[in-house]
C-alpha cells in the first residue's frame, strides 16, 4: 500500500480484471474503467487471481520541484510506502512479508 503528498493518480483500465483498494474499499476493475485517487488516499492494485490486468496509471503533480531529492532513482518521489499495512490480499503471506522488511530496510537506509 502507498500514498503521495501531491501526487493524485488515475487509473484506466484497457484489459482485463483487478481490483483496486483503496482507503479500506474494494473497487472492482473491468475494462473502460477510469478510476481517480486522491494523493492522500492509501491504495494498491492487483489482478483477480483468474485474470491479468493491463491498465494505464497516470499521475499529476505540479509541474516543477520535481524530482525533490538531487539522488532520486524517479522522477515522481513523494510517495509515502505504508509498511505496516499490507494490502489484504497480502496479509499472511511470509514471502511477502520479508520481501516487505528487506525492501524497506533498503529505502531506510538510503
Amino acid at each position: 500500500m502507498h500514498q503521495h503528498e501531491t501526487q493524485e493518480e488515475v487509473y484506466v483500465v484497457l484489459s482485463g480484471k483487478g481490483l483496486l483498494y483503496i482507503d479500506g474499499e474494494h473497487i472492482d476493475l473491468s475494462p473502460g474503467d477510469i478510476v481517480k485517487v486522491d494523493p492522500i488516499a492509501k491504495r494498491a492494485v492487483k489482478a483477480h487471481d483468474d485474470s491479468e490486468l493491463v491498465c494505464l496509471i497516470l499521475g499529476a503533480l505540479p509541474a516543477k520541484g520535481f524530482p525533490r531529492k538531487a539522488n532520486s532513482k524517479t522522477l515522481i518521489d513523494d510517495g509515502i510506502p505504508d509498511w505496516e499495512n499490507l494490502p489484504p490480499w497480502c496479509e499472511g503471506n511470509e514471502k511477502v512479508i520479508e520481501l516487505n522488511k528487506k525492501i524497506r530496510a533498503k529505502r531506510e537506509a538510503d
